[in-house]
């Protein structure tokens, strides 16, 4: 049983989509019924099973009750992926000083307090199951890219506290691991401000200079990646921070 959450679009979705292929049950959380409806759909046509879970994870209320509801659901948890997060809502990306304090706090409800407290909720369900834990972050922390600076720091937050994770809770049986993904084309750009054109030049024209593969990446590389943390043949690996960037990580094309 896996609990995704941000699971309505973009990466979220490629990973509930390939997980429930994998054989898991999905249970997707997100803020849009519609969307989460139509993904439990498609995964049930193809003759998985989901749950759908509808609510803002910046809402303390709901993040506090989420795993529990999906647990009272199906009776068990065996992975948790935190992959809600969002950009900052800011006018000028990549000038720190432009954050206002709201979007500030905004950036960090959703990327480091909702996985937090998810992660913690999650612990004892994962501890009966020797479950594991997969949390998002981006390429972008290690790369240190001048760009939405707050998201940036709220995402080196996560891999900080995932390692954190990782050592204390090893001992019980619970693996926690971060997927780092790069120049991905997904709707968290257009929540930055970008077209869904301009977000694909704005990546094109990044390509060579940022990574040394020479094309975009795919929300389907990132799904991949946390399809892999969470099977068996990751039984061994924890504490890890697997970049899915292009070699984003090693510099641009020489």
């Amino acid at each position: 049983m896996a609990l995704i959450t941000g699971a309505s679009s973009g990466l979220g979705r490629a990973i509930a989509e390939r997980l429930a292929q994998s054989g898991w049950i999905a249970g997707l959380v997100a803020r849009r019924r519609d969307r989460l409806e139509a993904l439990a759909r498609d995964i049930e046509t193809r003759g998985g099973r989901a749950h759908v879970i509808v609510g803002d994870l910046r809402d303390r209320a709901f993040a506090a009750e989420v795993v529990d509801a999906l647990v009272a659901r199906t009776g068990r948890l065996d992975l948790l992926v935190n992959n809600a997060g969002a950009p900052t809502p800011a006018i000028d990306r990549g000038t720190w000083e432009v954050a206002t304090d709201d979007a500030f706090d905004d950036a960090f409800a959703l990327n480091v307090r909702a996985m937090y407290r998810l992660s913690h909720d999650a612990l004892p369900h994962l501890r009966a199951t020797r479950g594991s834990i997969v949390n998002v972050g981006s390429a972008g922390v290690a790369a240190n890219l001048p760009i939405d600076l707050v998201y940036l720091a709220s995402k080196g937050a996560v891999e900080v506290m995932s390692q954190g994770m990782a050592r204390k809770w090893a001992p019980l049986g619970v693996r926690v691991n971060v997927v780092s993904p790069g120049l991905v084309p997904t709707e968290i750009f257009q929540a930055a401000g970008l077209s869904e054109d301009a977000a694909r030049t704005e990546i094109a024209r990044a390509i060579g200079t940022l990574q040394p593969l020479p094309r975009m990446g795919r929300a389907e590389d990132v799904a991949s990646a946390v399809a892999y943390l969470a099977s068996d043949a990751a039984a061994f690996v924890t504490g890890a921070v697997l970049a899915v960037d292009g070699g984003m990580g090693v510099g641009g094309a020489s």
